[in-house]
């Protein structure tokens, strides 16, 4: 998977689990152009389902940056 990271072209944004260092580890290494990471503070593995209304919150909020409204 690694090797293939750097093909990625379309927006991405990192969401890693501050809290779990094996989820964080090597986060932002600038495998895929561009990416943009958010750390989520007490984020677990579980993250999404944790922290439902953080999650989305982040997601809406990448989304609206990299597709604004016309």
């Amino acid at each position: 998977m690694e090797a293939r990271l750097p093909l990625v072209q379309c927006p991405v944004q990192g969401l890693p689990p501050r809290a779990d260092p094996h989820a964080f580890r090597g986060q932002g290494d600038g495998a895929i152009s561009g990416a943009s990471m958010i750390e989520i503070a007490g984020g677990m593995v579980p993250f999404p389902d944790q922290m439902p209304e953080v999650f989305a919150e982040a997601i809406l909020a990448f989304l609206a940056r990299k597709y604004p409204a016309r």
